[in-house]
């Protein structure tokens, strides 16, 4: 008999009942599933918004503290300078710098929960060291005087003509493939890999985020005020070049 027999004068289900409601059961969450990995997507995403403010609000207090002027940009290959974004705006956020967590053996890494340095969404690769989940935009600080503008190793952010359209701060797609990690943000050689909906968040000079589709980040990239992206601005002195 496939049956249990009633207990106490209540009837059992059977088990042909049982099976159907677990197969109930299991297409439900079959699907409710897409939707829940969606949710928890959009929210670490917000997390990562979230941690663009704080350094927003970081970068602000710094520059108060510093004439005007913006941290460094940062380098791989001179990572430890004290003037470094990462290492100078962080403990305006009562956070550890990049440098002290590397010497106090918590190096920031993939993957990392609750760091200010690392977006919740970004693929797990422990194996890219050193790392960095946020750039600075890399023509904040043209030293260089590349694209033929004049070289500017220092800034004022009251020098920026369009604050609240200047890149200064993303999120960064790159790096996992690469298997190397930069402090700066470089439109041609990042978001090519993505995992925010196929973009990234970008904090702005004005201290507000946004998300941007990778594609239009990387093509907002213009050294000249005539092809600018009316949102997206990464060279700040392509606003005076015709």
């Amino acid at each position: 008999m496939s049956s249990f027999r009633p207990v106490g004068g209540q009837a059992a289900f059977s088990l042909l009942e049982l099976m159907v409601v677990l197969v109930v059961i299991t297409g439900i969450a079959a699907l409710l599933l897409p939707a829940l990995n969606s949710a928890k997507s959009k929210a670490r995403e917000a997390v990562c918004l979230g941690q663009l403010r704080q350094w927003g609000i970081g970068f602000g207090l710094y520059t108060d503290d510093h004439g005007g002027y913006l941290p460094w940009e940062g380098a791989r290959d001179d990572p430890d300078r004290p003037d470094a974004w990462y290492n100078s705006v962080a403990p305006y956020l009562g956070k550890a710098s990049w440098s002290a967590l590397k010497a106090e053996g918590r190096a920031v890494h993939t993957g990392q929960p609750d760091s200010i340095f690392v977006c919740p969404d970004s693929p797990r690769r422990p194996d890219v060291r050193p790392y960095w989940g946020y750039g600075m935009n890399y023509m904040l600080i043209n030293t260089r005087g590349a694209y033929g503008f004049p070289p500017t190793p220092r800034r004022r952010l009251g020098a920026i003509p369009r604050l609240e359209l200047t890149v200064f701060l993303t999120d960064k797609g790159a790096t996992p493939d690469e298997l190397k990690s930069h402090p700066t943000a470089n439109p041609r050689y990042d978001y090519l890999s993505y995992w925010h909906h196929g973009g990234g968040n970008v904090l702005f000079g004005d201290a507000h985020c946004g998300w941007y589709e990778a594609q239009r980040l990387r093509d907002a990239f213009q050294t000249r005020s005539g092809n600018l992206d009316p949102e997206l601005i990464w060279v700040p002195d392509a606003v005076h070049r015709p």
